[in-house]
């Protein structure tokens, strides 16, 4: 055994088996035996260092003896570490130990003394508790803050012990303040926000110390900042600044106004107050990532996607600890994938949603802006079952941030196009808000109005829709302005023309073209031709539009070029061309199950004299009644992959690989996943089988 392999690395111990202790084991030596009910005091795997030090031995004496346990099969080495090979047999030597709780302290205060990792520390003070000394209030005194920095339950449970336990050296006023914040700090780094809101400002009535006020009132903004209360979060920032003690200077309270300022929806303001912040030397790595955080918002608003991707990744970068808030590396991943789709960069986009998931299940926070980022990704991508599920997914979690608005819209969006008007409208109703309302994730607030102006339309309230979405363009949607609009600029310029208000037409149809399209996505060059197309209706810039859209993956936009193409054409008389075209239309829309999309445009294009048009319809049974998500899915479990690991692959959540998998088995008239991988493989080597006859044939 070569002592010199075993480090202090962390590691996970491997599944226990049912074996037998050491009951029978008479040959361990004394030394080895003694040696063994130390290194049970250790709650998981130990490097050999953390057993000299407990033992209060050289490493050189402990090898004889750990050879013997190794032989004997007690122990294991286990990545660089050692562990008991089965967890009866450790039960069973600490079961020797007189006294565990004096043992544990002892442990405790011997891997101080040689310097262990403060968490190997304090798993021995945890079960200590009933043998406290004064040594180890002292010492959880000095490593309070830093402790609380890495392992915030433990030190939860060490502090409050401390609070609660009278010894010798009674703890200042002052000591007994910083435990308290220090605890209080630790708790929100848990997740335990609820408890911060609730316990946070009685102690606040009681602190004097500045700098301690200061502390635990900014913990308060993260709280209220988490839970979607960001005017509560401002007038606390205001509050600290007017305190004579604190600088309004200070770029860390800058760093939170601009937090505040930015789910509030203040994006101009923001950004000013950013660019501020990222000038002055003394901004810390907190103060700049809100201020990357609020430029990257207020980018992304403006349609500077490439800016606001920057500016995203710069804030991630920022991101120093596990004191930071775990909200803030969700939120700015959810901007990353914001901007990586509006860029066309589908499959980052997927991963950094599949990020901002994982951030937002292990922090219990922001899992309904996840839910709508992924919902918003999914419609956009024609994913609409997926979307329908991840929307439902999120109304279900408790909504903090304002975020089931945006679901809502989302399904009527959905609803709208497979011409459900009545549920998308009942959806609509659920979604508002009172007015001045604001969500946290302030670049999902185009959604709403989008889906209003979208039933407008279905309506035939074409005016309606006409005066919304000019409204929109002309003075913004919360922070929208301009050509942050561009998801509804093409719906914008054709109900101009219906209108005949040409004028605004070409001032937007102008706008998108100035864009340099070297620096932005193919989805802005599609939606300027197709803009352009309808206002010159010109059929040939909208089969260029078609053709970027097929690049960029908008399948409900290169369809709907297609439906415009078809009708440009008809007016001019050339209807075998328009044929062609809306054939194209109807087999996306097919594809997309959008009944409403369908219906008008057989309106339309009966309205100008092209007839008697035919879609496929898409089969209630069968293979060919499966969608494309479905299909996916189905592969998967050809492939012998479980649900997580499909969720993974996917970037979707379990509960929506559920639902597919319930919906493909309904269609498939089967009744469980082996019965589907046996039909996959029976129509795999029916198409094997057909192939080969052709290729024989030919």
């Amino acid at each position: 055994m070569n002592l010199h392999h075993f480090g202090d690395d962390a590691t996970t111990l491997p599944a226990q088996v049912p074996v037998n202790d050491l009951q029978g084991r008479q040959d361990t030596s004394r030394h080895c035996s003694a040696m063994l009910r130390t290194a049970a005091l250790f709650s998981y795997s130990f490097s050999v260092n953390d057993l000299a030090a407990a033992t209060g031995q050289p490493v050189i004496e402990l090898a004889m003896p750990l050879q013997e346990a190794l032989d004997q099969n007690i122990l294991v080495e286990h990545l660089e570490r050692l562990a008991f090979r089965h967890r009866q047999t450790k039960e069973a030597i600490y079961r020797e130990i007189a006294t565990p709780p004096q043992a544990h302290l002892s442990a405790a205060m011997a891997l101080s003394r040689h310097g262990a990792a403060l968490e190997r520390v304090g798993e021995q003070l945890l079960r200590a508790r009933q043998a406290w000394q004064d040594t180890a209030t002292q010492w959880v005194v000095r490593n309070a803050e830093a402790l609380a920095s890495r392992e915030p339950d433990m030190a939860v449970s060490l502090i409050r012990h401390v609070l609660h336990t009278p010894t010798a050296l009674p703890l200042s006023d002052n000591q007994t303040d910083q435990l308290r914040v220090l605890m209080t700090a630790s708790q929100f780094s848990a997740g335990a926000i609820d408890h911060v809101l609730d316990q946070a400002p009685k102690l606040l009535c009681r602190l004097k110390d500045p700098h301690l006020r200061r502390q635990l009132l900014s913990l308060l903004v993260k709280a209220d900042l988490s839970t979607g209360r960001p005017d509560q979060a401002l007038a606390r920032v205001q509050s600290i600044m007017e305190e004579s003690a604190i600088p309004e200077a200070d770029c860390y309270l800058q760093g939170l106004q601009i937090a505040s300022l930015t789910c509030l929806g203040e994006t101009d303001q923001a950004a000013d107050a950013a660019a501020t912040v990222l000038t002055q030397r003394g901004a810390g790595p907190e103060a700049q990532m809100h201020a990357h955080t609020a430029l990257s918002v207020a980018r992304y608003v403006q349609g500077q996607a490439e800016g606001a991707l920057y500016a995203a990744n710069e804030g991630i970068m920022r991101i120093t600890g596990p004191t930071t808030d775990p909200g803030d590396l969700c939120r700015l991943h959810l901007i990353r994938s914001s901007c990586l789709t509006t860029l066309d960069k589908t499959s980052d986009a997927r991963r950094a949603l599949a990020t901002a998931q994982h951030l937002a299940q292990n922090a219990e926070t922001h899992l309904t802006a996840c839910h709508a980022a992924r919902a918003r990704f999914l419609y956009l991508a024609g994913e609409w079952d997926t979307a329908m599920t991840e929307i439902e997914e999120g109304l279900q979690v408790q909504d903090n941030l304002g975020m089931h608005p945006i679901l809502h819209s989302l399904a009527a969006l959905i609803l709208t196009h497979r011409g459900k008007l009545p549920q998308a409208e009942g959806r609509l109703d659920l979604a508002a808000v009172p007015p001045g309302t604001a969500s946290v994730a302030t670049y999902l607030e185009d959604i709403p109005p989008w889906a209003h102006s979208t039933v407008d339309q279905a309506r035939h309230r074409f005016a309606q829709a006409f005066a919304r979405m000019a409204d929109g363009w002309r003075n913004g949607f919360g922070p929208y302005v301009g050509q942050g609009l561009v998801h509804q600029a093409v719906d914008l310029v054709r109900a101009a023309v219906h209108l005949n208000e040409r004028a605004l037409a070409e001032q937007v149809t102008s706008r998108l073209e100035r864009i340099d399209p070297l620096a932005y996505p193919l989805f802005y060059s599609a939606t300027a031709a197709h803009c352009r197309g309808l206002l010159n209706a010109d059929p040939h810039i909208l089969q260029s539009a078609a053709a970027y859209y097929r690049v960029a993956p908008r399948p409900l936009a290169r369809a709907r070029c297609y439906e415009d193409t078809a009708v440009v054409l008809t007016e001019a008389g050339r209807f075998t061309e328009a044929r062609a075209q809306i054939a194209q239309a109807l087999e996306l829309y097919t594809d997309l199950n959008a009944a409403g999309c369908t219906a008008q445009a057989r309106r339309r294009l009966n309205d100008v004299g092209l007839t008697r048009l035919t879609s496929q319809r898409r089969s209630k049974r069968g293979w060919d009644s499966l969608t494309p998500a479905e299909c996916k899915v189905a592969d998967k479990i050809g492939q012998g992959l479980s649900n997580p690991a499909i969720a993974n692959a996917l970037f979707v959540t379990r509960g929506t690989v559920h639902i597919h998998v319930s919906n493909i088995l309904k269609k498939l008239e089967l009744t469980s996943r082996v019965e589907l991988a046996a039909a996959l493989a029976r129509r795999e080597h029916r198409r094997d089988t057909s192939l080969g006859a052709k290729s024989a044939s030919s």
